[in-house]
């Protein structure tokens, strides 16, 4: 494989794969997507209740990652191994495009029953957090 060295011009012809939908074009505060398809959002999901026990099948969990994947692919997530009942989801595209996530919040918050033994989630804290805690 030929290296060359650059020696003008940025990088965003070359990683930014959804440049027409980035209002921020020099990628500085947006994740900037190299591998995939299409421009990827990450958000911090703060349950009220621990996560921990409610990864099987019927959990919690799952009934959070099935309201995200209504309008959003999800591609990753991470339940965090403490009893806050933080929730990492990263997707490659979405519509959840509230202002402040408030739409994304108030589609977990209808999460009134779910998991065994069930919890209630609506008090559940929903933000667009790119890679940052």
């Amino acid at each position: 494989m030929a290296v060359f060295t650059r020696v003008n011009g940025t990088a965003n012809g070359v990683v930014h794969v959804d440049v027409a939908d980035r209002p921020n074009q020099s990628g500085i505060g947006s994740i900037v997507s190299t591998g995939i398809g299409k421009r990827p959002t990450m958000y911090k999901i703060v349950a009220g209740a621990t996560l921990q026990n409610q990864t099987g099948t019927g959990g919690a969990v799952e009934a959070i990652l099935r309201v995200v994947a209504t309008v959003a692919t999800v591609i990753a997530y991470q339940v965090e191994n403490d009893g806050g009942g933080e929730l990492r989801v990263m997707c490659e595209a979405t519509s959840w495009n509230g202002v402040g996530d408030y739409d994304l919040q108030a589609a977990v918050r209808l999460l009134t029953a779910v998991g065994t033994p069930t919890i209630n989630l609506n008090g559940a804290l929903v933000t667009s957090v790119g890679f940052k805690s």
